[in-house]
C-alpha cells in the first residue's frame, strides 16, 4: 500500500525541541494529527495520556495501539484490531521504517516533559503482537527501540534515576548464541524443522534458534531448549510474524504437515499456547 508520508527526521527539528501543543507539532510536520496519538501512515506517535498498558523505559517503549476505549472514562471497552492506524504501525515494523516519538506532559512516565510536547528522536518498531490488556480486552502491542541509544535522557532524569535493563535487541542476540540454541541446531544438524531444508554457506551450515515464546521484555520467555526451534531464516521470519502457526499437536497449520521433531527434543506446550495467544487477529 502506497503512503505519501514523510518518515524519519524533519529538517530543522532537533531532538529535545519543545512544542507548545499538538497543533505546533502538526504545523512543523512532526506529528500530522492533532487528536490521534498515531500520526498519518504511522510515521509518528505521541505519548501523552496513553493507555494503562503502555510502558516507557526511554530506550524501549511498549506501546498500545489505537481504538477500543471509552471516550469518557478512558477504559478499554472492546478489542482492538490490526486495521487503520495499527495496521500502519505493523507495516512500518515489517518495512523497517523509523518512527518519530514525542512525549507530552500528561504521560505517566519519569521521562515526560513538565510542559509542552518534546520531540525525542527516532525509534524502530522491533515487533508487534496481539495481547490481553489490563481491562481484559485484546490490544495491539508494539515494541519500539530507540535508534540512537547513545543519546542522553532528559537532564531531569539524572535526579530521578530509574533502572534500565539492556536493550532487548542485544539480549535476544546473546540468547540466540546460547548453548541451548546451539544444542537444538546441532541436534537437527542445522536442518529447518518446518521446511526441512539445510542452508550451506562457505563457512558451513546455517540455521537460527527461534524462540516460540519470545524472549525479552515484555514476553520474558525462557531460554530453554523446549522453547527453541531450529529454523531457516525464511521460516523464522514467517513464524515470528505469525504467518506460520504450530498447533498443540505440532501440526503446522498453513503447511498441513507435522513439525519435524526428534524424540530427544520435547516442545513445551505452554510455549505454543503463548505463541497462539499473541498471534495477530484482525
Amino acid at each position: 500500500m502506497k503512503r505519501d508520508v514523510l518518515y524519519g527526521e524533519i529538517p530543522g527539528i532537533k531532538e529535545g525541541d519543545i512544542f507548545k501543543n499538538k497543533t505546533a507539532l502538526k504545523n512543523k510536520g512532526v506529528h500530522a494529527l492533532i487528536q490521534a496519538g498515531i500520526g498519518s501512515g504511522g510515521a509518528s506517535i505521541v505519548l501523552n495520556e496513553g493507555y494503562v498498558d503502555d510502558k516507557d523505559y526511554w530506550h524501549e517503549i511498549i506501546y498500545t495501539g489505537h481504538g477500543g476505549r471509552d471516550e469518557n472514562t478512558g477504559k478499554q471497552i472492546k478489542d482492538q484490531t490490526f486495521t487503520a492506524f495499527n495496521l500502519h504501525l505493523a507495516m512500518n515494523c515489517d518495512e523497517g521504517l523509523p518512527i518519530r516519538v514525542c512525549r507530552g506532559p500528561k504521560l505517566t512516565s519519569p521521562y515526560a516533559p513538565e510542559e509542552g510536547f518534546r520531540y525525542d528522536g527516532l525509534y524502530i518498531i522491533e515487533e508487534y503482537w496481539m495481547g490481553k490488556g489490563e481491562d481484559g480486552f485484546s490490544i495491539c502491542r508494539f515494541k519500539l527501540n530507540r535508534i540512537d541509544k547513545k543519546s542522553d535522557k532528559p537532564e531531569k532524569e539524572e535526579r530521578k534515576p530509574k533502572p534500565v535493563r539492556r536493550a532487548s535487541t542485544i539480549v535476544t542476540r546473546l540468547i540466540r548464541d546460547s548453548k541451548e540454541s546451539q544444542w537444538v541446531k546441532d541436534l537437527y544438524d542445522y536442518q529447518c524443522q518446518i521446511c526441512e531444508t539445510t542452508i550451506k554457506i562457505p563457512l558451513g551450515k546455517y540455521a537460527e534458534g527461534a524462540h516460540i515464546h519470545p524472549v525479552g521484555r515484555p514476553h520474558e520467555g525462557p531460554d530453554v531448549r523446549e522453547n527453541i526451534l531450529c529454523l531457516c531464516p525464511n521460516c523464522h521470519v514467517l513464524f515470528d510474524k505469525h504467518a506460520l502457526t504450530i498447533l498443540g499437536d505440532l501440526t503446522i497449520k498453513e503447511a498441513k504437515k507435522k513439525l519435524h521433531v526428534k524424540p530427544s527434543h520435547k516442545i513445551g506446550s505452554t510455549y505454543l499456547e503463548y505463541k497462539m495467544a499473541i498471534a495477530i487477529r484482525s
